[in-house]
């Protein structure tokens, strides 16, 4: 059961921007996702900017406790380790040196709890996903093999990676 406030309630501070069956979402939460959304594209933080990031924001927070409620429901618990690990190799991607992630995100007023968040909401859901379809899957070794020769013969080729981009 979700529960969305109106647009003026995000504006109210500490507020409740929306209720995930038992869970709870506040305006500080979603302010502090979009102000994380804005600092990492580089962008300039206005008005129109916020309001349009909002209810995008509010519903990948929507989904990020869905998934985690998901996941407590089969016992899965994301420890500890697992998060700062998480979190250092997103630190290595970005070219950081170990603690610049943290000095980046204090440096801009955000939390590291708040990138925390979403990587735990990301490990949960792929270790609910894992539990719940990995008994279905089965593969044989001549699929590996397959895919292996497929790899080798492709090797120098050019490759594509294509997406979507939708627009409403």
């Amino acid at each position: 059961c979700i529960f969305l406030y109106p647009p003026f309630a995000l504006s109210q501070g500490l507020g409740i921007a929306a209720i995930v069956n038992e869970d709870v979402i506040s305006n500080y939460d979603l302010d502090e996702r979009i102000d994380l959304l804005i600092i990492t594209s580089n962008q300039k933080s206005s008005v129109q900017l916020r309001k349009r990031l909002s209810r995008q924001t509010l519903n990948a927070l929507i989904d990020e406790k869905l998934k985690l409620q998901d996941a407590k429901k089969l016992g899965i618990k994301v420890e500890q380790n697992r998060l700062e690990k998480a979190f250092s190799d997103l630190e290595r991607q970005n070219k950081m040196q170990p603690g610049g992630l943290t000095r980046f995100l204090e440096s801009n007023g955000i939390s590291r709890l708040a990138v925390l968040n979403q990587i735990e909401a990301t490990i949960a859901w792929r270790d609910t996903v894992n539990k719940k379809f990995r008994f279905r899957i089965s593969i044989s070794e001549e699929e590996i093999d397959d895919v292996i020769d497929n790899i080798k013969k492709s090797k120098g080729k050019p490759e594509y990676l294509t997406s979507e981009i939708f627009f409403p």
